[in-house]
């Protein structure tokens, strides 16, 4: 058994290897069967909440949109009301309001006293009404209630999934998704927008098989009928057809929906730095001012579909201020599968089934020193090493000798910070040497090619492009004789690219925040 005083554990030096004893058990086991047995202790430090608006409100407590403080962050933004209906005096601000020094932020402290009220208050009648009016919920068994509640941190422990706010369960990419598609049908039929959908290529973690058309609801104040990761191909579609369409001169539309192509390129940025991992702790700033700027352009075009949501987003760059990372629940929705399948078969106390073998699973994979580095292979197998692929890693340097050579490890696909990777993806490279340009402003010197194939050795990552010539912008030529093999260092990587291909010229469709820094 574990020692009771953790102060004692942490202090002591790790204990001798237990040995395991055969006789002390009435199976008997084989030798090599027989490992020695090592303790050691985890210490972990509670941060934060990471789900979807209604767990959210199921461990605050909070209404959310069913209160008139929608926000479990903000003692004085009302909402559950139209705008006009706001007090104009006073402290309180509109859901529809955007500057962030307006809002006055909730405490541990404040949040206690709310709650506190509401327990003291909780056996007169209208009961219900207060509730609404403060945007909490009384439970004397919620989590405010326990003595867990400091340790809790609520407020400040709430880390707002950005996955949720803009792109399920009624996200803000799905409805203005689904009310731009409302205003282009009069113009363009959108099985239009299929057939130039088939032009774009995506990368194999992220194909894209549906038809937007069919995923289109015609019903007013509704969103569009689509996962977060379709969301995530349909948005690139739609920012390129409106780009081709209704911002190109030389279209019959262009001109039209002018506001809403404003609006959308926004929504396209704003996805691109929440796509960038944490490497968007850079560019917290731009982050910032693009959700303001869309924050106020959705306001006044889709009025009808305002949901708190919109006003969620702006706090997503103070979370990830305050924890130094940018989390979501793209992670933890790619577990559903597994928990399905255990839960499939069990069947009495499969809570606890599924919190046990889960546990165990992860336990597992904290034994494997590989999962911790950022760069991960998936594995070829047996697969042999091309002549020319060996004579790349000996002009490169990356190995000197066959003996070298024979130590790198192929794989067919990679993991990385910027997200999955595979044989046949359009990835993006930065260049060395990239001098500043106006203003300070650092441009990315671009390079892009097909991943051949990953190599890795010992803890160095790389990939072997068919690297294109440069054309335009970020658009390049795979016409004959315009590309080569290099190998590039994983640490250089952007990430892999959707692209149209058309007369031998690669258009890749990137955010133009992709251009710096």
């Amino acid at each position: 058994p574990a020692p009771s005083d953790a102060e004692t554990v942490r202090n002591q030096p790790s204990p001798a290897p237990l040995i395991h004893r055969p006789h002390l058990h009435r199976s008997k086991a084989s030798p090599a069967a027989l490992k020695p047995i090592r303790w050691f202790f985890f210490v972990a430090v509670f941060a934060c909440f990471i789900a979807d608006e209604k767990a959210i409100k199921q461990i605050s407590m909070a209404k959310g949109a069913g209160g008139r403080k929608p926000c479990i962050n903000c003692q004085n933004v009302v909402g559950h009301m139209a705008a006009d209906n706001a007090p104009s005096e006073g402290p309180l601000v509109h859901i529809i309001c955007s500057d962030v020094g307006q809002f006055i932020p909730h405490s541990l402290a404040t949040v206690l006293e709310v709650w506190n009220y509401l327990r003291d208050v909780s056996s007169l009648p209208g009961l219900a009404s207060k509730e609404t009016a403060l945007g909490f919920s009384y439970d004397p068994n919620g989590l405010l209630s326990s003595p867990m509640a400091r340790v809790a941190n609520l407020p400040e422990s709430v880390f707002w999934d950005w996955m949720h706010c803009m792109l399920s369960s009624g996200g803000v990419a799905q409805y203005e998704v689904n009310a731009i598609l409302q205003r282009i049908r009069p113009h363009r039929p959108l099985e239009e927008l299929d057939a130039f959908a088939e032009k774009i290529v995506f990368p194999k973690s992220n194909k894209l098989r549906l038809r937007i058309s069919e995923r289109f609801n015609s019903d007013p104040g509704t969103h569009i009928r689509a996962f977060a990761s379709e969301m995530l191909g349909i948005v690139v579609i739609l920012g390129l057809f409106l780009e081709t369409y209704f911002a190109d001169v030389g279209s019959r539309t262009s001109g039209l929906l002018a506001a809403e192509v404003r609006s959308f390129r926004l929504l396209s940025r704003i996805l691109y730095h929440l796509r960038m991992g944490d490497a968007v702790q850079r560019r917290l700033t731009v982050l910032r001012q693009l959700l303001q700027l869309h924050h106020d352009l959705a306001v006044n075009l889709y009025s009808e579909v305002l949901r708190p949501k919109l006003h969620y987003l702006l706090h997503i760059p103070d979370c990830i201020f305050r924890f130094g990372i940018l989390l979501s629940c793209f992670v933890t929705e790619r577990k559903h599968r597994q928990s399905k399948s255990i839960a499939a078969f069990a069947f009495r106390s499969w809570c606890t089934t599924m919190l046990r073998r889960s546990a165990a699973d992860q336990l597992k994979w904290l034994q494997t020193a590989s999962n911790f580095s950022p760069y991960r292979l998936e594995v070829v197998g047996a697969k042999k090493m091309l002549p020319r692929w060996r004579l790349k890693l000996l002009e490169s340097g990356l190995a000197t000798t066959p003996a070298e050579v024979a130590e790198v490890v192929m794989g067919k696909g990679l993991a990385s910070p910027v997200g999955g990777m595979a044989i046949g993806d359009l990835l993006l490279f930065r260049m060395e040497n990239e001098p500043l340009g106006p203003l300070g402003a650092r441009p990315c010197q671009l390079g892009a090619g097909f991943a051949v194939i990953f190599f890795q050795k010992r803890n160095q990552t790389f990939a072997l492009l068919s690297k294109l010539k440069h054309h335009s912008g970020t658009t390049f030529s795979d016409r004959p004789g315009d590309s080569e093999e290099v190998i590039v260092d994983a640490t250089l990587l952007l990430g892999c690219f959707p692209y149209a291909k058309q007369d031998g010229l690669v258009a890749v469709l990137a955010s133009s925040d992709l251009l710096f820094h």
